[in-house]
């Protein structure tokens, strides 16, 4: 839309909020915010600025698309504006330490409204952000602590379904392997027991012979011959589930966990040992991620809550993406880096990685997973000797806390370009590029770009693992806005989950 349109637009929208604020005004003049609710707002643009209305809304169907879908960061001039509902306004912590002022009038709890104030809140002191580092870590080890018995106890439902399927299928070398969030154990109590049937990669070059393989494979997406074994072993309640790109079987141990058996053709444990090899390199990584987890839990920004939303995997690769290659000095290296000297032969990039078959247009494709499972970090004024262990020891100058990569990462995401295209493959940005109009891009760590520009069908080949729909990104990048600015008024981390 033109920006001409758009200042209008929005020049009207501050002015008209500033001259019928239906909160009290604050007479010392410290407080400069106004609310009006969004319903009024739309209905005076309409009558002062038709021309301009009429355009927006022929590019968007609503005013509160116009206002979330913004590429700026929700500033007008000296100006920050949020939309929000009568519950998250009445709830606002800022609200409730006199930072907002109260409504005058009662407004019916359907309403949003439409609020606008001028940031003049003193930068995050190292007390602010201790309190959140610290607000952060109890989360973690409380919720680490309730877990740790529910991991057990998932280890031990694996060993149940791996006695099942390889009995089921005795003739074949398979097995069963704890998959996604499960195996990196990132879940949280109540999500499903993933678990993934492995069997040997293919290693040949032949496209018949590939055709052999995956035919003497065939017999494990049958689940109705597997639920008979998972009953045979406890499993109740067990019936398959049919998704989009994959089948599964889902089931209920007898310890009241559910639980999700699939295929895993070698992909999603590949993906999650990768994860969790950067989960090893820093102490900060794994409580930051579980602290992002959570809040998008609390506030429903994940695909679990809705349809259309971010998965857990999008948001790793998002985190370590930040991580990696937004910050002035970087967290972690990309350890797929070929450019990394690594002279340790235990190394799997060492060792050439693990080499993985697809089809892709009809023939015969190689992937290879290969990264770095030797490096170190140390910090810039610790000793650089060689560990006993063999690693390759990367320096970080890092020295952020977790409130600080908090607070940052909900600003790097607060703009939608930073959405696309996230990948982790590559150590430079030089290369990034996206290659389709999905309003999130996440890209696959393994699966070359080049299978995309061959097939032109990258959803569908999980090349692009992104799902993520234009209005649920709209939601989380405001989600995300509103999470910084309490974080920056010295709120705890509990703060912006519970709003």
């Amino acid at each position: 839309m033109d920006f001409k349109v758009t200042d209008k637009l929005l020049s009207h929208c501050v002015v008209y909020t500033i001259n019928n604020t239906i909160a009290e005004r604050d007479k010392s003049n410290n407080k400069r915010s106004a609310v009006v609710t969004l319903k009024t707002l739309d209905e005076n643009l309409q009558q002062a600025v038709p021309t301009e209305y009429e355009i927006m809304m022929h590019q968007y169907s609503t005013l509160l698309e116009f206002l979330l879908s913004k590429n700026q960061s929700k500033k007008y001039k000296e100006w920050i504006y949020e939309v929000v509902t009568i519950n998250q306004y009445n709830q606002d912590s800022r609200r409730l330490k006199n930072s907002l002022t109260r409504l005058q009038t009662h407004i019916p709890f359907s309403e949003r409204l439409f609020i606008i104030y001028q940031n003049e809140a003193p930068e995050v002191t190292d007390c602010d952000v201790k309190l959140l580092t610290n607000s952060i870590l109890a989360y973690y080890k409380e919720a680490y602590l309730e877990l740790d018995e529910i991991y057990k106890t998932r280890r031990e439902i694996r060993n149940k379904v791996n006695i099942a399927i390889k009995r089921a299928f005795f003739e074949l070398d398979v097995s069963v392997e704890l998959v996604r969030s499960s195996h990196t154990e990132l879940d949280f109590a109540d999500d499903f027991v993933n678990m993934g049937i492995r069997f040997p990669p293919y290693n040949g070059t032949e496209a018949d012979d590939y055709a052999q393989y995956r035919k003497k494979h065939e017999r494990l997406y049958n689940n109705s011959y597997i639920s008979w074994y998972l009953e045979k072993v406890g499993m109740i309640d067990v019936h398959p589930e049919n998704q989009k790109f994959s089948k599964s079987c889902v089931f209920v141990d007898p310890s009241g966990l559910t639980c999700k058996l699939l295929v895993d053709d070698g992909m999603l444990f590949e993906r999650e040992e990768l994860f969790k090899e950067y989960l090893k390199l820093d102490e900060r990584i794994r409580p930051l991620i579980r602290a992002i987890f959570y809040f998008a839990t609390c506030q429903k920004l994940n695909k679990s809550a809705h349809d259309g939303f971010l998965t857990s995997y999008s948001y790793i690769v998002m985190i370590l993406y930040f991580l990696m290659k937004k910050l002035n000095y970087p967290v972690i290296p990309c350890i797929q880096d070929n450019s990394i000297t690594c002279n340790f032969p235990e190394c799997l990039h060492k060792n050439n990685g693990k080499t993985m078959t697809r089809v892709f247009a009809k023939k015969l494709r190689f992937i290879q997973v290969r990264y770095h499972t030797c490096v170190s970090i140390k910090k810039k004024d610790e000793s650089h000797e060689i560990a006993e262990d063999k690693k390759t020891i990367w320096i970080s100058e890092n020295t952020d806390d977790l409130g600080t990569l908090l607070i940052k990462f909900f600003d790097f995401y607060s703009t939608r370009k930073h959405f696309s295209p996230v990948s982790i493959s590559k150590a430079s940005n030089i290369s990034e590029r996206s290659f389709s109009n999905q309003p999130a891009e996440i890209q696959d760590p393994f699966i070359s770009i080049l299978y995309y520009l061959i097939t032109q069908v990258a959803v569908a080949d999980n090349i692009l693992r992104a799902g993520c729909k234009s209005y649920a990104l709209d939601i989380t990048i405001d989600k995300f806005i509103h999470a910084a600015n309490l974080l920056k008024s010295g709120h705890k981390f509990q703060d912006i989950c519970q709003i």
